[in-house]
């Protein structure tokens, strides 16, 4: 078992250095922002993330290339057509990762938007990230695990429904004001 993961690890790696050499070498849309939106670990399109997503692919496709990142093992991005899918985890997902001027997730950039990226996010400088919320935060028990702590600080904004909402994640979550 600990053979496989070194390798597994290994394997990411390369992968991600590969994608970050790559990405600094060749933009994939020099005209465009590149924009990656991913929610509900991949597995669906729905919520607050998906209709993001809509909205900028119908809206905002002249300046922006807008993608859509969802687990591999899903048959919902061919039944509703989602244009830009992109399976998480391929290299095409770590390219763009490195290439990305916007990030907006649902749960959390690891889960969403890149895995494994607790690894590496120190690389992305560029990307601003957005925590698209799914609903009102302030009274949900969220249960923060350690691996996500690193994240939530690269984390640029996270919406807020309301004042309120925001003074609790504030005050009680350790959000900064200006994010």
């Amino acid at each position: 078992m600990k053979r496989k993961e070194k390798k597994k690890t290994l394997n990411l790696w390369i992968k991600v250095l590969l994608a970050l050499v790559l990405s600094k070498l060749y933009k994939e849309k020099p005209n465009k922002k590149i924009v990656l939106i991913g929610g509900n670990l991949g597995e669906k399109y729905e919520d607050s993330v998906a209709v993001f997503h809509d909205y900028l692919v119908n809206h905002c496709s002249d300046d922006l290339e807008v993608y859509w990142l969802y687990h591999p093992q899903s048959s919902y991005v061919n039944e509703k057509k989602i244009p830009n899918a992109i399976p998480l985890g391929s290299f095409r997902n770590y390219y763009l990762f490195f290439q990305a001027d916007y990030s907006f997730h649902g749960h959390s950039i690891m889960h969403d938007i890149v895995p494994k990226s607790d690894q590496f996010l120190f690389l992305n400088k560029k990307t601003i990230f957005t925590h698209i919320s799914h609903g009102i935060e302030g009274f949900k028990k969220i249960l923060i695990q350690k691996e996500d702590i690193p994240l939530l600080k690269r984390t640029d904004y996270f919406n807020c429904a309301s004042q309120y909402e925001m003074e609790l994640k504030r005050d009680f979550g350790g959000f900064r004001k200006k994010n």
